[in-house]
């Protein structure tokens, strides 16, 4: 082989293992959310129904604390004496011009292998004769953003690993309060039942990767698309490396822009105001998209993030069931 061509490709390994190191390295935050849509057979509940179901559920949460932590740490694989819920808490509101009423219960503290980690399940009990509309129960699970002194972040060669543990955890979660909502539910809709219609799967990476910094800019151009985005090849390839991390896609994220037909993905943007490290407010975008798999809807989310506090992920979770809403 001529010198000039053993040189040429000596530099390239060179170069492929750089960047995997570095990629490696990257400061990431991971955002997991579980979710089930439910229905409540033959209508959903009025407003009084609903504000009674929530209620209760509510009421009812420190007498079920003992089996909340016995499903969260079943799962996580640590002891139910480490779990902590934050004190007060506990939030019940309107959403959706008032049609949904939302039970977000007290996060709850996880730690494991050194770190903390932070999870919350929450109810949307929907109240829309609309028949499309659909009730949910969530879980999420993140590194906390306001705690001092722990770490927002990860390191992106830890995601694969922890990735399957968030979501073990999450899938116990949801199941755990679906199965209480449905043991108290004859006490205010008698002759109700209660299903599940579907799963969704949510996971969100906010990468400091300032290589991203440039065309994640761009996407806040209206006009902007991921296609557009994702003719970048070198481009293509880094996210695709990324996603690869929480997701079995085939090719790269690329050849999804051109899928056709009736299953083809869904991609949209979530806009986010940030507070950056010198406190300025800085504009910046959440790209996902949303497929069909076996037995549950995926979404993945990727976002440049600079952020202080390392908060994208998190705050680009809180708006997707509103941003999702009008396709499930």
């Amino acid at each position: 082989m001529p010198e000039k061509t053993m040189c040429l490709e000596s530099d390239n390994a060179k170069e492929e293992t750089e960047q995997l190191e570095y990629s490696a390295q990257i400061p990431t935050a991971l955002y997991v959310r579980h979710g089930l849509l439910i229905s409540f057979s033959p209508k959903n509940p009025s407003q009084i129904e609903a504000e009674a179901l929530v209620n209760d559920f509510k009421s009812r949460l420190q007498q079920w604390e003992a089996s909340y932590k016995e499903c969260v740490s079943s799962a996580a694989k640590v002891r139910a004496s480490t779990l902590k819920f934050a004190p007060n808490d506990l939030r019940v509101g309107w959403e959706r011009a008032n049609t949904t009423l939302v039970l977000d219960c007290p996060r709850l503290t996880i730690p494991y292998a050194g770190s903390i980690f932070e999870m919350r399940t929450c109810l949307a009990i929907c109240t829309s004769k609309d028949p499309k509309t659909s009730s949910k129960v969530w879980s999420r699970l993140c590194p906390p953003v306001d705690m001092p002194d722990i770490p927002s972040r990860l390191e992106m060669d830890q995601v694969p690993a922890l990735c399957p543990w968030f979501r073990k955890i999450t899938n116990g979660s949801t199941e755990w309060a679906f199965e209480k909502l449905r043991e108290i539910l004859p006490r205010h809709l008698r002759d109700s039942r209660l299903k599940t219609e579907g799963i969704i799967k949510a996971t969100i990476l906010g990468i400091t990767d300032s290589d991203l910094a440039a065309p994640f800019e761009r996407l806040y151009e209206e006009e902007i698309t991921a296609a557009n985005l994702l003719q970048d090849a070198a481009l293509d390839q880094k996210l695709t490396s990324y996603c690869k991390n929480v997701s079995d896609i085939d090719g790269t994220l690329g050849s999804y822009t051109k899928q056709t037909g009736l299953h083809k993905p869904t991609w949209f943007k979530i806009p986010l105001c940030v507070v950056l490290s010198g406190g300025e407010i800085a504009y910046r975008i959440a790209l996902f998209f949303m497929r069909d798999v076996e037995g549950y809807s995926e979404i993945i989310g990727l976002a440049y993030d600079d952020s202080e506090r390392g908060d994208i992920a998190l705050r680009a979770g809180a708006k997707l069931s509103k941003i999702i809403g009008r396709w499930i």
